[in-house]
């Protein structure tokens, strides 16, 4: 199969057609989307820093555990019940702290990628 052939194939056009120009309706559409771009940006602003609401569970977990286990003091069987389910509710509080911190750190990484094309965009059309 040659290029040419795969390339027509693909959609993107033979050798030396000129690409197809946007439509009215297309361009007032980019228009109004790239005009709007601010408000993507309020959901990644808005995020909610997960790193501290996992660290509260975490000590809420910690406080609860204690709390249980004192008031189990006398009797040996629910103590025991008691600290495995509190050690198996500690490991999930854990394994959530770890995944709010990385969905914290790719919250950054989001809001940096989403700085870098609102700049651009902006060179070249008016963002509200």
């Amino acid at each position: 199969m040659k290029l040419k052939t795969i390339i027509e194939n693909a959609g993107i056009g033979g050798f030396g057609e000129q690409p197809q120009k946007m439509t009215p309706e297309q361009k007032r559409n980019l228009l109004e989307l790239v005009g709007k771009y601010n408000e993507c940006g309020k959901t990644l602003y808005g995020y909610e820093d997960v790193r501290q609401i996992a660290e509260s569970i975490l000590k809420v977990t910690e406080l609860a555990e204690k709390y249980a286990l004192d008031e189990c003091d006398e009797d040996w069987m629910g103590a025991g019940i008691v600290s495995k389910d509190m050690k198996e509710i500690r490991k999930e509080a854990s394994e959530m702290h770890k995944i709010a911190k990385e969905a914290w750190t790719a919250n950054e990484r989001l809001k940096a990628c989403y700085e870098n094309i609102g700049n651009k965009l902006s060179r070249y059309y008016e963002i509200n």
